[in-house]
């Protein structure tokens, strides 16, 4: 597969379609794909209060708390409720995920303001071109969930299923990925232009430009030595309160189990029915996906890298190491070699690079020129939005290969 180890620029401003020239494919060393909306999860954001021009507004219940009024548009807890799922009682983050979409969506809402008042808006076959694919990888990645929770439970999921455990019409969701689609068609027509309207900046790579890149950083682009894992953990807690009489009776047990686990994967048992079977929580264990390789970072040190790693590994190899008290057990899927990459195959990469980093720039540039413009109650989440935004812009500058893109 083609891979590069530079991480994607990331997404500030989701789409529901591919871009036209998508980012390198990269390798993650997580293995857990991206939500269809993502938010920065590291970015520190104050609590935003009921703004005052809602002080008269009735509120029947939590959900009806309002949250934030960004051009027009009421943001309500419930609304990002819908976005984000209800709160299980085990989620201490809950909160600081609420508050970090609410600033995802009053940036969007500040972009779609800015689109209509270009003369943008979105083509209803555009929408409904887009709701399709959009309901059909919510369904793929709500049946994931559930068959990791529970094998076999995903077969019943529906779209209309999806909706109604969130209390959405079908016209409230189609509102919502139409401003998704608003603000993909701006930002395209600033990147590329239209019939009346002139481009504002170009993104793309000259032959210099990318020749410089691949001087500055010859090995930035190799294919790293990467590995594929299975990965379990069996909590002896659990185990002991089943009604083992000591905890080293439940951690022997919790071995013996992983044991056999671990035996089956190897053999191709499905990771979803062996982690049900050993009682292995959907949070417990993760596959890396295919054509993804978890690589050695520097600074970052993995349990299981040095076993994973190890030269006279080989696949189907399992092993179980301690993870803080708790049994965790590794099988090992497929192994990457290092292969060094040389300018002519790397440079068609690195145009896609190069447009990608120059259009996340501008993006977020342009974005905070219309804040300064922007009605937004609190007034104050208009400085946690700028505050993100150039976060945003300072982890591009900080970045080892992308410090090295500028806007032409």
């Amino acid at each position: 597969p083609e891979l590069s180890p530079v991480p994607p620029v990331p997404p500030a401003f989701p789409s529901p379609s591919p871009s036209d020239v998508p980012p390198p494919p990269v390798s993650d060393p997580s293995g857990v794909p991206a939500p269809r909306v993502s938010v920065p999860s590291d970015v520190p954001v104050p609590a935003t209060s009921v703004p005052a021009a809602a002080s008269a507004a009735v509120v029947e219940s939590d959900l009806d708390e309002l949250l934030a009024q960004v051009e027009g548009d009421y943001i309500t807890r419930r609304a990002i409720v819908r976005r984000i799922g209800p709160k299980s009682p085990d989620d201490d983050t809950y909160e600081k995920r609420l508050r970090l979409n609410v600033v995802a969506r009053a940036i969007n809402r500040i972009q779609v303001k800015a689109a209509e008042r270009f003369g943008l808006f979105a083509r209803p076959d555009n929408v409904d071109r887009y709701v399709e694919m959009s309901s059909k990888k919510e369904v793929e990645d709500a049946k994931e969930r559930a068959e990791r929770a529970e094998p076999g439970s995903g077969a019943r999921i529906t779209f209309a299923l999806l909706l109604a455990d969130r209390e959405e019409t079908l016209e409230e969701y189609k509102r919502d990925l139409a401003n998704e689609v608003v603000v993909q068609s701006y930002f395209d027509v600033l990147t590329r232009g239209a019939p009346g309207k002139r481009p504002q900046f170009d993104p793309e790579a000259s032959p210099g430009d990318v020749r410089r890149l691949f001087e500055r950083h010859p090995r930035a682009f190799d294919v790293k030595a990467g590995v594929r894992i299975g990965f379990f953990i069996i909590r002896p807690g659990d185990v002991l309160a089943e009604g083992k009489p000591d905890f080293d009776v439940a951690l022997a047990e919790s071995k013996r189990r992983m044991n056999e686990l671990l035996v089956k994967f190897a053999a191709g048992g499905a990771p979803n029915v062996l982690a049900h079977a050993y009682g292995v929580g959907p949070k417990q264990w993760q596959v890396t996906e295919k054509d993804t390789f978890i690589e050695r970072q520097e600074g970052r040190t993995l349990p299981f890298e040095a076993w994973a790693f190890d030269p006279a590994r080989k696949i189907g190899d399992t092993t179980i190491i301690d993870a803080g008290g708790e049994v965790a057990g590794v099988a090992l899927i497929e192994r990457r070699a290092f292969r060094g990459r040389s300018f002519e195959e790397v440079s068609p990469e690195l145009v896609g690079v190069i447009r990608n980093v120059r259009i996340e720039r501008f993006r977020n540039q342009h974005t905070l020129d219309l804040l300064r413009t922007a009605t937004v109650d609190p007034r104050s989440l208009l400085d946690v939005i700028e505050e993100q935004i150039r976060d945003r812009l300072k982890r591009l500058d900080e970045h080892p290969v992308y410090k090295d893109i500028r806007m032409r």
